[in-house]
């Protein structure tokens, strides 16, 4: 998969996946001298608490943010390619309930 990244100002790098797809931006906290990802994607709440992992260097926390948006779309992260649900994948159980209408409508 072909990422890019974007200096800013030497605290903060865009990253950008697939050519010109705007992913998000990593930020280094002067305090800590650690990088933190700052995705611009929605992903599942139970992985919110990877906001507050800090990284030693920009390309840690940008290559850690690419494979939440690949775990997060099932995009195989070596090949660039879409893949399908294994039975063992979870799923957003909204979406099977959201079609449901318990009067039979």
């Amino acid at each position: 998969m072909h990422i890019k990244f974007e200096d800013v100002d030497g605290t903060q790098t865009r990253v950008y996946i697939r050519g010109n797809n705007y992913i998000g931006y990593v930020r280094m906290d002067f305090s800590s001298r650690k990088w933190k990802m700052h995705p611009k994607f929605s992903f599942s709440p139970s992985k919110q608490g990877i906001l507050y992992t800090e990284y030693y260097s920009f390309y840690e926390a940008a290559k850690a943010m690419v494979q939440l948006y690949c775990d997060t779309f099932y995009i195989n992260m070596d090949t660039g390619e879409y893949s399908s649900l294994s039975d063992t994948d979870e799923f957003n159980m909204a979406d099977v309930f959201s079609d449901w209408d318990p009067g039979g409508k």
